[in-house]
């Protein structure tokens, strides 16, 4: 099946449960701050990608007499917490923060791609132009800055020549993330879906996000045609640590979903695994670990199931960049090792949400291939030797400048459901997505 030649190398090498934060982390190098070259337990946070727990810290250490000579660096160090904790109210706060019109006192010139990217973010593509040219006077080698500039430019002519889908948001998105979504029926009226809501088994909160960590959740369509309230899949599905991004078989028998165990005092960040349970009357068996990668130390998720493959998304050696997409052949008693999708698909970045459309096109999210601004969804068709024979970007409205990923489809219909942090959501938020009949 697809791409089933790509070799695979195997050598040692090496997120947040919510992929998409994982993409806002800081662009700058740790040594244009002295202030981060100070043990402290912000600090230490902060480099561990725990941003949520550094904002505490670094609120904290605003108010007191001996860090008022780092005053400016922490204030920066602030607002980079902000951008890459994502979502709307806190890029809204990174930007206030960001400004370099605001923090002249320090080395404005290293805030202006970090400026540039979150104006980006929030849509503000002329404005994030501005300031991505004002990064390349600094130094005219600068890719990011070129590649920020590419993204607004192909944005804005995405977002004046939209196609004809129509895309609403979910109703029953809370003010928390919701993403994610997958069908747990054949005749669609089943939807599951990952969300950091209240009322999570698990009460911890995410050092990344501040969110509950994330659990699974599934709503049903009555017969009017209206989504009844989620309700959260029960233990030993959902545990004290992560659930994430469900995959069921076509027949309903069997479920693929990730988990990240809780963090403990030794492993600050334990790898996310793929797991799968089999559907019994009317709940599920206890899960079982998927093996992949022996003695795995990197992340495997988005898992999506087709034709007794297991596709999914990993940062193991071997791929081309971040996260690469892969996949394994299903055996009765053992799997087969990994086979990278290939350069066509993979980028020096990263590539997640695979998805296949019942027609056998290919969709996946990536923020490495020409793009609106952070993760995009794109489409793969093929020829008749399945060969690949062009990459779509899925443009406006179904993208936007901010992240869209996780699309899925009704069988032959051009309707479904994707997951975004656009502009006008309450966090990440599920969408729902139509093409009108003429």
């Amino acid at each position: 099946m697809f791409l089933k030649n790509a070799k695979f190398y195997l050598s040692q090498q090496r997120v947040s449960i919510l992929l998409i934060s994982f993409l806002l982390i800081p662009l700058f190098s740790f040594s244009q701050f002295s202030f981060l070259n100070a043990e402290n337990k912000a600090n230490e946070a902060f480099k561990s990608k725990e941003y949520f727990t550094a904002l505490e810290l670094y609120n904290s250490m605003s108010t007191k007499e001996k860090y008022i000579d780092s005053k400016y660096e922490i204030k920066v160090l602030k607002g980079l917490c902000y951008k890459a904790m994502g979502g709307i109210k806190n890029l809204k706060r990174a930007k206030l923060i960001l400004n370099p019109n605001r923090n002249k006192r320090f080395k404005i010139d290293l805030l202006y791609l970090e400026y540039a990217h979150t104006l980006h973010l929030l849509s503000e593509l002329d404005s994030a132009l501005t300031y991505y040219q004002k990064s390349l006077l600094i130094d005219p080698n600068e890719d990011r800055a070129i590649m920020g500039i590419t993204s607004c430019e192909f944005a804005l002519e995405q977002i004046n020549n939209p196609t004809d889908y129509k895309v609403n948001t979910f109703r029953h998105n809370s003010k928390f993330n919701d993403y994610a979504p997958s069908f747990g029926s054949s005749n669609y009226d089943v939807l599951f879906f990952t969300s950091s809501r209240d009322g999570s088994i698990g009460k911890r909160t995410d050092r990344f996000t501040g969110d509950s960590y994330t659990d699974l959740y599934s709503v049903k369509r009555d017969r009017k045609g209206k989504w009844t309230q989620p309700v959260p899949f029960p233990e030993p599905i959902n545990t004290k640590g992560h659930e994430a991004e469900t995959s069921v078989s076509n027949n309903g028998s069997r479920m693929y979903f990730t988990r990240k165990k809780v963090s403990n005092k030794n492993i600050r960040q334990p790898t996310h695994e793929i797991y799968y349970t089999k559907k019994k009357g009317k709940g599920w068996t206890l899960p079982i670990k998927v093996n992949i990668y022996i003695n795995n130390t990197f992340d495997m998720v988005s898992p999506f199931f087709y034709q007794n493959k297991l596709y999914f998304s990993s940062n193991m050696s071997g791929g081309y960049g971040g996260y690469d997409l892969w996949y394994i052949e299903l055996g009765e008693n053992e799997n087969s090792d990994p086979i990278n999708l290939g350069m066509k698909v993979n980028t020096s970045k990263n590539e997640f949400y695979p998805f296949f459309h019942s027609d056998g096109s290919f969709y996946f999210s990536s923020d490495g291939h020409l793009g609106m601004g952070g993760l995009d969804i794109f489409k793969l068709d093929f020829d008749d030797n399945n060969n690949i024979k062009s990459l779509i970007n899925l443009g406006s409205p179904i993208n936007s400048a901010s992240n869209d990923f996780g699309i899925i489809f009704e069988n032959i219909n051009e309707r479904g459901f994707l997951s975004s942090d656009r502009v006008g959501s309450k966090a990440v938020d599920i969408y729902h997505f139509s093409l009108p009949i003429e």
